[in-house]
Order: C-alpha cells, then structure tokens, then sequence
C-alpha cells in the first residue's frame, strides 16, 4: 500500500515529528510511503512535490488538520487531528469522505486513537544534574500574559535549544518549567528529567499532573498502528472523494475577480516550479496558498 503523508518541513514541533514517526512506522511495517514536504537534512525519505495520477487515485493521502481542504485532490483522504481543529489553521469541520484519526480523543470526539509518542527516554531522564535555572514555553496560544520574574528565566522556543540531545540537557538543569502552552510534550520531558512543571493561569499557575491514560503499553501502542493500517487498506467505497479537477476549481471561483487572478497566479508559479525549476520548497509554498485561497472563496460562495 502506498501512503503520502503531507507534513511541514520537519521541526521541533512535536505534531510534525509524530506526521514522520507515522512516516517511520508504516515503512517498518513494509509499507511504501511518500513525505510530500521539503526535505530535511539528516531525514532520509523519499520526497516529492507533485503526485502521479497513480498515487492520486490508488495511495492513501494522509493530512494533519491544519491544512485546508484536500490540495493534493486525492480519492482516498485520511485527516490526521494532532489538535483542536480550526485553532492552528485548516478547516473547524471536515468533508464527510474523509477517514478521521485523532492523537487524543480531547481533540476529536468518536474517531479512532492513533496516539504516536515521539519522546525518547533515552534522552529525557532525570539525573544527578544541578538545578540551577528556571524555564518557560509559549508556543501555541502565544504570550498572552505578561509575568515580569520570567525576565529572568531562559525561554525555551521552536529554535532554542536546537537539537533534542541539547533541549535534554537544559531540561536536567532546570528546576521549575512554567508552560503557556498546556497541550504540549515538552511538558512530558521536562517531568520526566526531574523538572517542576507549572501551567500559566489567568490568576497564577497548575501544576503539570501526567494523565495515566496517555501511558500507552508497547502492545496498545502498536495496536494504534496495526488499526490505521487496517482500516485505511480497506478505505470504503463511500470515502472515496469524488474527483475536483482544475476547470471546477476555476469555475467555482469564477464570481471573485481578485481571487480567480490569485489563484491561476499561484497556479502558474506552482507548476513553473515544480515541474521546469524542481524546487520542492517553493512549489509546495505555491499550491498552498492557491489551494488555501480556492477553499475560502468556496467557503464565502456557499455563505452567499
């Protein structure tokens, strides 16, 4: 079976390690799996930027829930909701032919579990270590609050440190962790090197309390896996997307101007880069927003 996977550019972003250790679990299996994103040094996968009509009708396109509708016009659409949908990007709703999984049932409610841990205890470990410095985490939802002791404290962000071996250590000398950002795995980390975690409040903070229920076996854990595989071999027929070729796309946005001109724009740079200058990195930054822009006009055109 072929899968195709639809990622950011691999980061420190835990939702965009576990769309690779998705990657990674499914070629162990012996699966044949495609990362339609830019490639990234050190990750070994086979890349590409545009499908074949092969990949397009018979491989499984797998999207986190951040991306808007189904760019890659594929028939058989897996959305992959690793959080709440709507709040980072992408649509709040999804179509119906789309076969949904959820990394936690607080994201998604009544769609299968594929909760893929992407933390390494052989990095994050408490030890003997000295705690001398204190740490805080913004990420999504922003800073929202100003807290003046945090003048002092080392912020910990998407570019620092910039390794995981790197994040470990400064995770070991770090007493207590204030996080704005309560859904996130660095929250996990940080308490298993022996870190205090706190959450930022509107009137102070919680301590981080780990839920015994995300503490997959080794057996559950690859039976998230082997469920995913089984049920997306056998996509049923009545989710397989009904075919929306490029002249339905234009016609469909024939009543914007500004939005017709936008999207056959993008278009245009999208395949000049793709197919003439081969560069993965702008191509896909072109069909994303040609894409994103068809999705809205769609969307104003039914409110209308």
């Amino acid at each position: 079976m072929d899968y195709v996977i639809y990622a950011p550019k691999y980061c420190a972003s835990n939702g965009v390690r576990v769309l690779f250790k998705l990657a990674d679990e499914l070629i162990k299996r012996g699966h044949n799996v495609y990362l339609f994103s830019e490639p990234s040094q050190g990750k070994d996968y086979k890349y590409i930027n545009k499908l074949t009509k092969q990949l397009r009708n018979n491989a499984v396109i797998v999207y986190p829930e951040i991306v808007f509708g189904n760019p890659l016009n594929a028939k058989k659409v897996v959305r992959y909701v690793l959080y709440y949908p709507g709040v980072n990007g992408g649509d709040a709703k999804f179509d119906e032919n789309e076969m949904i999984f959820t990394f936690s049932s607080e994201y998604y409610k009544n769609a299968d579990l594929l909760s893929i841990s992407t933390m390494d205890l052989s990095l994050f470990y408490r030890d003997d270590t000295p705690k001398d410095i204190n740490c805080y985490f913004i990420n999504k939802g922003g800073k929202w609050k100003e807290i003046p002791e945090f003048k002092d404290f080392v912020e910990i962000n998407m570019s620092y440190p910039s390794t995981r071996e790197e994040l470990a250590n400064l995770l070991k000398r770090t007493k207590t962790l204030y996080s704005y950002d309560r859904h996130t795995l660095l929250a996990e980390e940080a308490y298993a090197c022996g870190c205090e975690v706190k959450f930022v409040l509107e009137n102070g903070f919680e301590d981080f309390v780990p839920d015994p229920t995300n503490n997959y076996t080794i057996d559950e854990y690859n039976n998230f896996i082997d469920n995913f595989i089984n049920k997306t071999q056998n996509f049923p027929i009545d989710k397989i997307a009904q075919k929306d070729n490029l002249l339905k796309r234009v016609l469909g946005i024939r009543a914007s101007k500004e939005n017709f001109s936008k999207y056959i724009k993008l278009k245009l740079k999208y395949y000049l880069y793709g197919y003439v200058f081969n560069n993965i990195k702008k191509s896909q930054k072109y069909w994303f927003r040609a894409e994103t822009i068809y999705v809205l006009a769609k969307k104003e055109m039914l409110e209308h």
